[in-house]
């Protein structure tokens, strides 16, 4: 394929690689495919998205609440319950949005709010809502509750008394948790408790400290004691974070008890400062943290049991807590048991530990290394050597100045070779362009000191990469202390480019793609390598940018039976745009038994091949032939191909010639003759024309000179079944008319057919009738 082609028809493609398509999708997108369409989203869920829990959030605005693992989809509705007349609209319009992102806004005409929440619950496999959380009222409660079946949790803690809540209970009535806050301390919050558990409350949580009783007769006490709230077990989940971690810690018992309500985190990671420190972020800035002082103090026994760990939430003053048997290990196994993982994702070293193999042995493995003051390469080695990072290793050595280049090459080079997914390497000292060439990470980037020849060396790594090199390679970032601004006239000397705009789309989703942060784009130059991959060069500053996307998909390189299912989705353009690729490509769309309807032959101000399907027409245009008498039929002629009213595309092949073109399209399509040929104006060779074919079936003559030209154009021709004409000012047509009797209508002009044994017809169109 090459530039200009059509986009990917997402959904031509066939179900199987679709669903794998989809399913790495972000979940926004996800949720935006499903609504295309009742195609699309029985694909969406067909593919088992799931999701933690499904929520209705009652504010300003009502909300749907979509939450995964990672983020959380939220539906808001800011036309809901606006009208007490029409209080759930169709065609209401959504925002949606994924954590603090931007989203869009989506309307479906027949789509109320009920609809939008029932299409939610669909494509997650839900039966049911998990909660609705209740800020404000509603205007129309009852209404409201007809939304949705059964759920599980009612939460109301705003500014409420016990009579409304009584209220609100009787109405939305939820399966097994309500909890609720009365606004200021006063007698009634205690009443209509027993009223709440008739109607089938089966749990109730106060946030302040009263009995409760359950319907067999048992009164719990929630109270509270410092920042501790022990509660019945069995509403662990609306603990806070810190409290639940606490808990964890009690017994064996306990443990298992807060591992069985399935408390996720982000990530767990490791610190090591002044301290050592097990961080646990369990949301985008709620950060959980154990930290050891007694870690790693001595070098006879650098992890001792029954040692004190400092536990906080949010740098707020938490808990120290022990336990005889627990070393620096198993904390860090507890918390990846609590929260469901496997390994660490983290670790950042800020200071350096006084004995690294032993630390290596408290883990499995981690994704990312980050050091931040090594004294040189050599320290960063081990460390990498040690540790081992699957994904990233970001470090930074102290200073640029005192280090010999030629000492520390071999541990650079060790370093740079590594098959991560990105490194980020602060201070070197210089870089050469051996370094360039040894990559083998995703992502590179690079703060050095100097660069001898550094324009000069650019270029060359250019002309490695398009020869081949750094195959792995899709983006790297190169800023110098001391190099000078390099120049894009010197480093693309010689080489193919073209200038790129800081607004151009494809580079900006390639780095959204790639996920490329805080750089700012201004502009740059793409260039092209043999197997179609694009890079594109920026320069920011003292910055040098180096981008480039996957290469192309290798569509022929797929096994046989693969290949030819994606090709029989494909929209009949693009199968025959394939088809002029190769030989083997044409073989290969032949072989998929594509039928058209009828293949034609239009002479206007350009001679036309149209392939008419069904529902649309494909038509190649060749505006140089007959353009010149001494060679009206020239090869290597372009050919304007497309479909419908869409545009399409302009090939050329050396061997084709207007014939050529004829025959692949008959070839292609399992035709052995033209359908039609329609003549509006004549050409100046009409002999050569009639050579380009062997036979048509019917003939069309529009606006002849006379009969004798009629008579001209049939003997080159020949049609088959059927030929049609019509003569300007025809005296033979106008004398049947009178000789006919017939009368009260207007001859304006029609259509001429000749039947075998020679009788003529004249069909003729004139406002609403019709006549022969």
């Amino acid at each position: 394929m090459r530039d200009g082609d059509p986009p990917l028809r997402l959904l031509s493609l066939p179900n199987k690689p679709l669903q794998n398509i989809v399913r790495f999708m972000n979940h926004i997108d996800q949720f935006a495919l499903s609504l295309v369409s009742n195609r699309s989203k029985e694909l969406m869920k067909s593919i088992n998205l799931e999701c933690r829990k499904i929520n209705i959030k009652v504010d300003t605005d009502v909300s749907i609440q979509i939450e995964f693992l990672n983020g959380i989809i939220e539906c808001s509705f800011a036309d809901y319950q606006r009208s007490i007349d029409n209080p759930s609209p169709t065609n209401i319009k959504a925002k949606v949005s994924l954590g603090n992102r931007g989203g869009f806004v989506h309307s479906k005409p027949e789509y109320r709010f009920e609809e939008w929440l029932n299409h939610v619950l669909e494509i997650y496999h839900k039966s049911e809502l998990n909660a609705v959380h209740f800020i404000t009222l509603l205007p129309d409660m009852e209404s409201f509750r007809k939304t949705f079946g059964t759920f599980s949790y009612l939460k109301w803690i705003r500014g409420v008394t016990s009579v409304d809540v009584r209220d609100v209970f009787r109405i939305f009535r939820p399966e097994k948790q309500l909890m609720f806050a009365v606004g200021i301390l006063h007698q009634e919050r205690c009443e209509k408790i027993d009223s709440l558990h008739e109607k089938g409350s089966k749990y109730v949580e106060f946030l302040d400290g009263y009995n409760i009783r359950r319907r067999d007769g048992t009164v719990a006490t929630i109270s509270f004691n410092k920042r501790y709230s022990f509660i019945m077990l069995n509403i662990i989940q609306c603990m806070d974070y810190i409290d639940q971690f606490a808990l964890s810690l009690v017994s064996k018992r306990s443990k298992e008890l807060v591992k069985s309500i399935d408390i996720e985190c982000i990530s767990v990671n490791i610190k090591v400062d002044s301290g050592i420190l097990i961080q646990i972020l369990i949301a985008s800035k709620i950060l959980l943290e154990c930290s050891f002082d007694d870690y790693q103090r001595s070098i006879d026994n650098p992890s001792p049991t029954n040692i004190k760990s400092k536990v906080s939430l949010e740098n707020r003053q938490g808990f120290v807590h022990s336990k005889p048997e627990y070393r620096f290990e198993e904390w860090l196994n507890h918390a990846f048991e609590i929260y469901h993982k496997s390994e660490l994702n983290q670790i950042l070293c800020i200071t350096l530990l006084p004995d690294i193999q032993s630390f290596r042995k408290t883990f499995k493995s981690c994704s990312t290394l980050i050091i931040l003051v090594a004294s040189d390469e050599v320290q960063i080695q081990e460390y990498s050597r040690t540790f081992r990072p699957e994904k990233r290793l970001i470090f930074g050595v102290k200073e640029f100045l005192g280090r010999d280049r030629s000492k520390i090459s071999d541990h650079i080079y060790e370093i740079l070779v590594q098959n991560l997914d990105e490194i980020y390497y602060n201070f070197m000292p210089e870089l050469i362009l051996d370094d360039l060439l040894m990559m083998n990470s995703r992502i590179i980037r690079i703060y050095f000191y100097e660069a001898i020849k550094y324009e000069s060396m650019l270029h060359r790594f250019i002309k490695h990469w398009l020869a081949g090199s750094n195959p792995r390679l899709r983006y790297i970032e190169l800023e110098s202390l001391k190099s000078y601004y390099p120049q894009a006239e010197a480093i693309l000397k010689g080489i193919k480019h073209e200038m790129v705009s800081k607004e151009d789309p494809e580079t900006l989703n390639v780095f959204r793609a790639a996920r490329i942060k805080n750089v700012e784009f201004l502009g740059g130059y793409n260039i092209r390598r043999e197997d179609g991959t694009i890079a594109t060069i920026s320069f920011n500053k003292r910055r040098c940018f180096f981008i480039d996307g996957d290469p192309p998909l290798r569509l022929l390189s797929l096994p046989h039976k693969a290949l030819r299912d994606i090709i029989q989705f494909m929209n009949h353009i693009d199968q025959f745009a394939l088809s002029l690729v190769s030989n083997r490509s044409k073989e290969l769309v032949k072989s998929i038994d594509i039928k058209c309807w009828r293949i034609n032959i239009k002479v206007k101000t350009a001679i036309s091949i149209k392939i008419q399907f069904p529902h649309d027409t494909i038509e190649c245009s060749f505006d140089d032939y007959q353009r010149s008498i001494d060679n009206p039929s020239p090869s290597n002629i372009k050919s304007k191909v497309s479909f419908g009213n869409r545009q399409g595309f302009e090939h050329s092949k050396p061997e084709y010639r207007f014939e050529e073109w004829l025959n692949h399209a008959l070839e292609l399509y399992h035709q052995s003759e033209l359908n039609r040929l329609s003549i509006f104006t004549p050409l100046p060779d009409m002999q050569s024309l009639r050579k380009t074919f062997s036979k048509v079936s019917t003939l069309i003559i529009l606006e002849a000179d006379d009969e004798p030209r009629v008579l001209e154009y049939y003997r080159y021709f020949r049609p088959e079944k059927d030929l049609i004409f019509t003569v300007e000012k025809d005296p033979k047509t106008l004398n049947a008319f009178k000789t006919s009797g017939i009368g009260k209508l207007k001859f304006r002009g029609g259509y001429n057919i000749r039947r075998r044994d020679g009788t003529v017809a004249t069909v003729s169109f004139n406002e609403r009738n019709s006549f022969v």
